[in-house]
């Protein structure tokens, strides 16, 4: 077995960070303030679902390499590294620091000992090094501070973090750094040093500089469905640009959305204002496109029709993302409501989503048959597997109407046109 790790935290970054390590056969201990968190977590009641998450856990404390530390002097006395991976708390004005700060200084007031503690939850630029001076301020053994910003997706976190594009290690001691970059070379060969504020602010601009290629392609489809433009096809032949690249976020679909680019828009057009002061022009205006934008499907149905009480509108893709079961940030969700408030009788399918669960008179249906039997529009938010099945024929067959909107571009556009289904993409020019 090799040497322990430390990880604080019960939210879906910490469990990640966990199974990651498990995975890699170290024994992992982990920690949290809530008891009562930790309780749950060792009940298999993972407080959102990740692929092979629950698997790698389970096993692990079935063969007890993995530690739940109740007792926490004890159990801080058995590590030396500590990965502080709790999930930010997010608000409207970017992050609430209050709890982050309240468990970072439970942790430092339990341990007397010299360690080194990596920072991995979402921070404003600057946080590190005010608690790095503040507590080694008053303790005899210094803490060694390391930030070390997470590039994760939900859905496939999991297999990101084994297999890291690049590793950013956020600290000024040399010794520190070949330490850590010791143990995370297991992830990714690609590792690099900065300090602690550069490795904060590489977080914000990674998210910013997504959020503005989002972005331009939004204010882009507007123009595309106008003038029956695919950028569907464009993005694709463009990513082998070298100055543009394979994975760059340049195909259109629906924005972003969930809190955390967000919040990191709003936490440095927050310091732009501050430290400048002068207007974050461009930042503002990278959350109003994608504000705007992310209403096309509601605007296109109140548009065309005007008067939807008793319209029959069917959604599939509810969840956040695809291989996720958690509902923050579901933009399906979002648009039901609305919807829902014009008249419009709402059902919904997903198959990461509990047909037990309850959403007022929204009717969550067990098939997706179910779901789109006796609609009169058809809503695609979300891109999942199990949809590239629906064909004109199966939709003829079950839907009432032949309104189709589907904003994750999935389907063959051509082949429902010909079918005589009124249908509408985003960014592709089809739209009805």
């Amino acid at each position: 077995m090799k040497k322990i790790i430390g990880v604080y935290g019960t939210t879906h970054l910490a469990l990640v960070v966990s199974a990651a390590f498990l995975k890699k056969k170290y024994k992992v201990i982990l920690f949290e303030k809530n008891l009562s968190s930790l309780k749950n977590i060792e009940d298999g009641k993972l407080p959102i679902y990740e692929p092979f998450v629950p698997k790698i856990l389970e096993n692990a404390k079935k063969n007890k390499q993995l530690t739940f530390a109740y007792d926490h002097k004890k159990n801080l006395k058995k590590i030396s590294l500590l990965y502080f991976a709790e999930d930010s708390v997010k608000t409207k004005e970017g992050i609430d620091l209050d709890k982050l700060v309240k468990n970072i200084k439970f942790i430092t007031s339990n341990k007397k000992e010299k360690f080194t503690m990596i920072i991995s939850s979402q921070v404003p630029v600057g946080t590190t090094v005010n608690l790095s001076n503040k507590i080694n301020l008053i303790r005899k053994e210094k803490i060694d501070f390391v930030y070390i910003p997470e590039f994760l997706r939900l859905g496939n976190a999991f297999e990101l973090y084994l297999k890291q594009d690049y590793i950013i290690i956020g600290n000024d001691n040399t010794k520190v750094f070949v330490a850590i970059s010791n143990i995370l070379k297991i992830f990714s060969k690609n590792i690099f040093p900065m300090g602690l504020s550069d490795a904060e602010f590489s977080k914000h601009f990674a998210n910013i500089f997504v959020a503005s290629s989002v972005s331009l392609v939004s204010q882009f489809s507007q123009i595309a469905d106008h003038m029956g433009v695919n950028l569907k096809k464009v993005g694709l032949a463009l990513r082998h640009d070298k100055r543009i690249g394979q994975k760059s976020y340049i195909l259109p679909g629906l924005g972003f959305t969930g809190g955390n680019i967000e919040r990191d828009l709003k936490v440095v057009s927050k310091l732009v204002l501050t430290k400048t002061k002068k207007k974050p022009i461009l930042l503002d205006s990278i959350l109003k496109i994608n504000e705007l934008h992310n209403q096309i499907p509601v605007n296109l149905i109140v548009n065309k029709f005007k008067n939807i009480q008793n319209k029959k509108i069917s959604f599939l893709g509810v969840t956040y993302k695809e291989n996720t079961d958690t509902l923050k940030g579901s933009l399906a969700l979002e648009y039901a409501k609305k919807l829902q408030k014009l008249g419009a009788i709402i059902k919904m399918y997903d198959a990461n989503l509990q047909a037990k669960s309850k959403f007022g008179n929204i009717k969550i249906c067990k098939t997706l048959n179910d779901c789109i039997k006796g609609s009169d529009i058809l809503i695609i938010v979300i891109a999942k597997k199990e949809y590239k099945n629906l064909s004109p024929k199966l939709c003829s067959k079950l839907m009432r109407s032949n309104y189709i909107i589907d904003a994750a571009n999935m389907l063959n556009a051509e082949d429902f046109k010909i079918a005589g289904f009124n249908y509408s993409g985003i960014g592709t020019g089809y739209k009805f």
